[in-house]
């Protein structure tokens, strides 16, 4: 069967449709989401809900309805009677991300050359600029933002919505594991030399070798970053 828009009347234009808004839940959820992820909620500490309720102007319930949300994605632990804790940082946990991301990064390698546009790969390179520009200043809280921005960027241009959803989950543990990490300059010089190959490779449409340096970057990344950790706390029985 098939329907002609115009013999719906909507009483609009379907340009005129209202936006939806997020619920206030929602909005509390993102910015707690924002402290957890750059360490001004730090791992392993009790979730301080009179502070963020008068910080944000709230009550409680929509406080603890972007408190459940946050534990959904693995970031709050939920605990009966005891307040609510950020979720510790496990070093485990974290390499396995990075074992699962090398394997992900051959196909978004392989992908994003055959369908990324000039006008992307031009933002791309802007971002990678940028990237590299914090690199050379050795600010390392601009680079691993910058950094992580630049992955899921080149998640997203794969056209796989289901490698952007896993690239998504996997970078937000990933960013609250930087803020508690160290790096040596070994490391780091390596890190310089790869943007600058990758770049070149993605530039070039060589999606076989753009995806030999995205694994053995995203391995070098990945010990460091484990190694590095400093975890606050393995056990919470004293909350």
């Amino acid at each position: 069967m098939t329907f002609r828009l115009e013999s719906v009347d909507m009483g609009h234009s379907w340009t005129e449709r209202p936006i939806q808004r997020l619920s206030l839940h929602d909005e509390i959820a993102a910015k707690l989401r924002v402290m957890i992820q750059e360490g001004e909620l730090a791992p392993g500490t009790r979730v301080p809900e009179v502070k963020l309720c008068q910080h944000f102007g709230i009550s409680r319930t929509p406080l603890r309805e972007a408190l459940k949300v946050l534990a959904s994605e693995g970031l709050i632990e939920l605990r009966p009677n005891r307040g609510s804790i950020v979720s510790p940082i496990k070093a485990n946990e974290i390499r396995g991300i990075f074992e699962v991301l090398q394997a992900l990064e051959h196909q978004v390698g392989a992908t994003v050359t055959e369908r990324i546009l000039d006008d992307e790969l031009t933002q791309v390179l802007e971002l990678n600029r940028q990237l590299l520009s914090a690199h050379r200043g050795r600010n390392q809280s601009l680079y691993f933002r910058l950094h992580l921005k630049l992955q899921q960027r080149l998640a997203d241009l794969t056209e796989n919505v289901v490698l952007s959803g896993l690239y998504a989950s996997f970078l937000t543990k990933i960013a609250r594991a930087c803020t508690s990490a160290s790096v040596d300059a070994a490391h780091w010089e390596q890190w310089g030399r790869d943007h600058t190959e990758i770049m070149a490779r993605l530039a070039d449409r060589d999606g076989h070798r753009l995806s030999q340096v995205l694994q053995r970057h995203s391995r070098s990344f990945g010990e460091a970053i484990v190694s590095g950790l400093k975890i606050t706390m393995e056990s919470y029985d004293d909350f």
